[in-house]
């Protein structure tokens, strides 16, 4: 990985900087990976799936394009059959069950971070133990760490597989599994998203002490295992945002309730702020993978809003967790391409939402409980009760950019309803089998138009059409905006243009 990669190595190979080396050993690399036709299917699964943390701005596709052609190649040699590796060897039904393993991570973690479907179905569950095992019998190969770091990783890697399999039912709740089921009762929703939120606390609360204990050990342990953190927050995210926005949508009781969607929603990216802080202070964030954009962008719009709406209070405490989101965008743009992408998506929606006049915060559009119950994020949790719509709508477009890879055109943007069907009087008459009272786009229907079965089942032939010998043939031109560092005052000062 070009990251760990110091730059002085760089410049002596002549690449003036992170970017440019990494566009120039993907183009060499792919390559490669067409021209020899004798290399194994084993050794080509492997090599796809390390390209698929490439991130190219005028493709943003390739990276799952790219896990497509891992995943086909390694059901050609029985990866995925693990009752078949009896009879093969030990060392290579280890790198057999490694190779399918990481599959399997590498398709969850996407599918989280850019609300993109499943490739390898939610049945598919992962070994935890499987992980562990292989990376332990491992540790005497490696030289890079030493012993008890190597086992600490090896149980780090554990954790991953177990929230990859429980992210899998998050995943089949946001429709984004073509194998789940269409259409479910609004009831059986609602216990899903209790159980998938309990299991996943359940998961953070056992592995929590660990993390804590190992992290203290060495500094790549620190930055594994506060990244798996936000992938957890990141789910938590995702689930708690579906279950607010089935809650307004619908505006029936049967529903969670929109404020305490919005608290857990709160909880979770106070949980990012704090994961993302450590890394910070142990120096660490230039190093975090290029998934992590994806993750954080969420987090990022939500505290740039959360300013905006509360420029009469203008909390201290905000201001210095969105400027750590900030320096970890700035380390992340140095090497990664595709940073440029994301931070354009979200000066955009801020300028849209500058131009229409967000409103202050205020109660009417949601009924808030009688006794809501004392939280810590009181700083952030009302001005999301008081205008969901406004941080609805802002998560539904970034969700729908980063799937698409760009941003959506006005068509495609989810028209701001003027008030919350959870304050109307059609309340009691809600049937839960239609949103009409909210002109909102359903999330499953928007996200089943990606699954086109070209893209998948044709990803390879995709790849293999572009010429592989010519060196130009990744464009590697720069988006025009965000061209310098990230100023926290360029969103902040949008609203004050306006």
């Amino acid at each position: 990985m070009l990251q760990f990669v110091p730059f002085s190595i760089l410049e002596r190979l002549g690449f003036p900087n992170f970017r440019t080396a990494r566009a120039a050993f993907y183009r060499r690399a792919k390559a490669l990976f067409h021209v020899d036709s004798y290399r194994s299917n084993l050794c080509s699964a492997q090599g796809a799936l390390l390209l698929t943390y490439y991130v190219s701005a005028p493709d943003s596709q390739a990276n799952t394009q790219w896990l497509s052609s891992a995943i086909s190649l390694a059901r050609t040699i029985n990866a995925h059959r693990q009752h078949l590796l009896g009879e093969a060897s030990v060392q290579r039904r280890s790198v057999l069950q490694r190779l399918w393993c990481c599959c399997l991570v590498r398709d969850r973690i996407l599918a989280l971070a850019l609300r993109r479907p499943l490739q390898i179905g939610a049945e598919k569950e992962i070994i935890a133990g499987d992980g562990a095992r292989i990376l332990r019998a491992e540790t005497a190969q490696s030289i890079v760490y030493d012993f008890p770091t190597k086992l600490a990783l090896a149980t780090s890697f554990s954790a991953l597989c177990k929230l990859a399999n429980l992210s899998s039912q998050v995943l089949c709740i946001l429709s984004l599994d073509p194998s789940s089921p269409g259409s479910e009762e609004p009831t059986t929703i609602t216990e899903r998203v209790q159980d998938c939120a309990e299991d996943l606390d359940h998961w953070f609360a056992e592995n929590l002490a660990r993390y804590r204990v190992n992290s203290l050990a060495d500094k790549f342990l620190t930055l594994q295992n506060n990244v798996i953190s936000i992938y957890y927050h990141s789910t938590k995210i995702a689930l708690w945002n579906h279950a607010s926005y089935v809650a307004i949508t619908k505006g029936c009781p049967l529903h969670v309730e929109a404020s305490a969607g919005w608290r857990e929603v709160e909880t979770a990216i106070h949980g990012i702020d704090t994961s993302l802080q450590r890394i910070a202070d142990q120096d660490m964030l230039s190093f975090m993978p290029i998934s992590i954009i994806a993750h954080i962008a969420i987090p990022v719009l939500r505290h740039i809003l959360n300013i905006k709406l509360r420029q009469w209070e203008q909390s201290a405490t905000t201001r210095r967790r969105l400027e750590v989101y900030l320096a970890a965008l700035n380390a992340l743009k140095e090497k990664y391409e595709g940073v440029d992408q994301v931070l354009d998506y979200i000066r955009r929606i801020v300028t849209c939402l500058d131009a229409r006049k967000m409103p202050p915060p205020s109660s009417r559009d949601v009924i808030l409980p009688e006794k809501c119950p004392p939280s810590n994020n009181n700083d952030g949790v009302e001005s999301l009760v008081g205008s969901p719509q406004v941080f609805l709508r802002s998560i539904v477009v970034i969700q729908i950019a980063l799937s698409q890879g760009k941003y959506p055109e006005e068509h495609e943007l989810p028209v701001l309803p003027v008030s919350s069907p959870a304050g109307s009087s059609t309340q009691s008459m809600c049937s839960c089998q239609s949103n009409e009272s909210c002109e909102l786009p359903e999330l499953g229907d928007t996200f089943d138009g990606l699954l086109d079965t070209t893209f998948i089942t044709g990803a390879l032939e995709l790849i293999q059409t572009e010429d592989a010998y010519v060196d130009d043939a990744m464009v590697t031109g720069q988006p025009n905006s965000f061209t310098s560092e990230v100023d926290f005052n360029e969103f902040i000062d949008l609203h004050d243009s306006t």
